[in-house]
């Protein structure tokens, strides 16, 4: 099933109705100009969907937690010991947080994987609606700024399915040896009952979403 096949059924899924019918309540109580959505969760349990999908109905921002790598000077054992220290949570902070709390327009710098470097600024609007996707996005320290958190997860077996569907042989080994393992121990610090909604898209393809309050 193709990317555009599969959006298309997870939209028409009784799940995804849930799940927007659930935001669409605690925005109809949210006093704030501002709405920020966290999604957190396993690797490969389909954040990036999700993310983009909710991006496509409310008309919002979409944030990338891949934008926010830590750069290289900034790289060292004692900040990688911090679960999500990989993460250069000040800029996300100062760059998306405050300019949103503050109804204001986002200019933020990405981070290139390729050279390794912050690029240029990107410009957006300021949108009432923000969507944070990716793995620790509710590391201590955003957690609280948050206005709804959703935790993705996958099993394990599923998990491995559907990287090795994305990747070459050596980055699959990557995951593997060393990005599922942090993980894991990231997760030991996530608040997990405290989120507003878990989702399991282990059967997606029969049973597209899976939602525990």
């Amino acid at each position: 099933m193709n990317s555009k096949s599969l959006k298309d059924k997870i939209k028409q899924s009784n799940g995804f109705h849930l799940l927007i019918n659930t935001i669409n309540q605690r925005l109809e109580c949210h006093r704030g100009n501002s709405f920020i959505i966290a999604i957190d969760g396993h690797i490969g349990s389909g954040k990036s969907t999700i993310s983009e999908l909710l991006k496509e109905h409310y008309k919002g921002n979409l944030f990338h937690m891949d934008d926010f790598y830590l750069p290289l000077p900034m790289r060292s054992k004692e900040r990688f010991s911090i679960p999500g220290g990989n993460i250069h949570s000040e800029r996300l902070l100062e760059e998306v947080f405050i300019p949103i709390k503050n109804s204001l327009p986002v200019c933020y710098r990405p981070f290139n994987p390729q050279t390794k470097e912050i690029e240029r600024g990107v410009e957006l609007a300021f949108s009432k609606i923000n969507i944070v996707e990716g793995s620790y996005s509710l590391q201590q320290g955003l957690y609280d700024h948050y206005d709804f958190r959703i935790l993705m997860s996958v099993s394990s077996e599923e998990q491995l399915n559907r990287i090795e569907r994305r990747e070459v042989a050596d980055k699959v080994l990557e995951f593997k040896e060393q990005w599922i393992p942090l993980e894991k121990r990231y997760f030991q610090t996530v608040n997990l009952e405290a989120v507003d909604l878990k989702i399991n898209t282990t059967a997606w393809l029969d049973s597209p979403i899976t939602l525990h309050h």
